[in-house]
């Protein structure tokens, strides 16, 4: 599609490629996702490859990736009050979840990650990371953690 909209719920059982992806609520995709620029502002559960150019998410309720290969990645908590209240309770609802996130330009929040890997990447608050690989630069919030951090030449 050229643009796709997801107001409210949408599960896909294969594959989903749009030049724009909107989505707000909960889409959950069991294949691959390919597109310009994906937005998500609620949860997202994709169990392929995330492939675009652009990857904004503001999480709210728990978003689980597989993994990702964007130029630009950006992953924020959600603003809202009531997405504040949940996480005071149930932060793993806040929470993004993957297994490989790979940019040019990363910021990330309140996400566990298995291996990020990127030329400038900037870690905000809360997040937990095995393995981080950079070859620019690289900055983190004292609230995140990194196990492994390796700088590249590449």
């Amino acid at each position: 599609a050229e643009r796709f909209e997801v107001s409210g719920m949408a599960k896909i059982k294969q594959c989903l490629s749009a030049t724009t992806l909107h989505s707000t609520g909960m889409l959950t995709v069991e294949g691959d996702i390919n597109g310009e620029e994906v937005r998500s502002e609620g949860m997202i559960h994709c169990s392929g490859l995330l492939n675009c150019e652009k990857l904004d998410i503001y999480c709210i309720g728990g978003c689980k990736l597989n993994e990702v290969g964007a130029a630009a990645i950006s992953v924020k908590e959600q603003s809202w009050n009531i997405s504040k209240l949940v996480g005071m309770f149930m932060p793993e609802l806040t929470r993004l979840s993957a297994n490989v996130m790979e940019g040019d330009e990363i910021y990330l929040e309140n996400c566990d990650v298995k291996v990020v890997r990127g030329r400038n990447i900037k870690l905000g608050k809360n997040c937990h990371i095995d393995t981080l690989e950079y070859s620019g630069t690289f900055e983190k919030d004292e609230a995140s953690s990194v196990q492994n951090l390796v700088k590249t030449n590449a």
